[in-house]
């Protein structure tokens, strides 16, 4: 068995909200990903302060793992997003803590929460290097690695299909991107930022900005590993990854 939406709501409806009843009838519970052990909760709480919502996010786990064992299913990680009135998210468990232990800005380094990059490209398109990325930043997160997929084909990214992010939304906190939580890993997509249906063309500039922005303005927070989907051939896009990133593999 898998964790599921269902159960992750019948299990918040054990815990209490701040303002009187669970989470759930208060309307504090706002939506849920779940996919195979892992989930990602969205709460709103307005006016709380980080203590009060870092004790319902504790609280919260603690029930939904309780809820999963009883259904003989595992719980590898829950990731809780607290939003505001307008849907933006204000902190998130997890992430949010490690950013004061997070290293100084290095110019040399952009990535200086990241292990590991390991780039995945092709002389040409169509054959196969969006699956072999997936399966592989998947793979690694499923053998306990904390690990980030990065969308670096801005001509046409396919990680929205891939990974079935049509119905998420992309959030930006503080100038910075939220990374989807989907299958183990944290996901970031030019796809989700452009409207699907209009072909990018973007050279030099445009291409080597779009690129930094995905890559230097996600909140990737601590990773083992970002894998890292390029467009086909040697054009703008691998060549600007070459100049900025140290690649651990590729």
């Amino acid at each position: 068995m898998t964790l599921t939406k269902d159960m992750v709501t019948r299990a918040l409806t054990a815990v209490d909200g701040p303002g009187g009843g669970d989470l759930v009838t208060s309307g504090a519970f706002k939506w849920v990903a779940a996919c195979d052990t892992y989930a990602t909760i969205k709460l709103g709480l307005p006016g709380a302060d980080r203590p009060t919502m870092m004790h319902v996010a504790g609280e919260a786990d603690r029930a939904i793992r309780r809820h999963a064992a009883r259904e003989g299913v595992e719980v590898t990680r829950l990731l809780f997003q607290f939003i505001d009135e307008q849907g933006s998210v204000v902190f998130q468990t997890g992430e949010d803590e490690a950013r004061g232990d997070e290293p100084a800005a290095d110019e040399s380094n952009p990535l200086p929460t990241v292990k590991h990059v390991i780039a995945v490209g092709a002389g040409k398109g169509g054959v196969g290097k969006s699956t072999i990325a997936v399966n592989l930043a998947v793979g690694l997160a499923r053998a306990g690695q904390a690990v980030g997929l990065l969308d670096g084909d801005i001509y046409g990214p396919s990680l929205p299909t891939l990974l079935g992010l049509d119905a998420l939304e992309q959030v930006v906190h503080e100038g910075e991107l939220q990374p989807y939580t989907v299958h183990g890993i944290r996901a970031i997509t030019l796809g989700k930022l452009v409207e699907s249906d209009k072909p990018l063309i973007w050279r030099g500039p445009m291409a080597h900005g779009a690129f930094n922005q995905l890559v230097t303005r996600t909140r990737w927070g601590e990773l083992d590993t970002l894998i890292i989907d390029l467009p086909p051939g040697t054009g703008d896009v691998p060549l600007t990854m070459a100049q900025t990133l140290s690649l651990t593999g590729r």
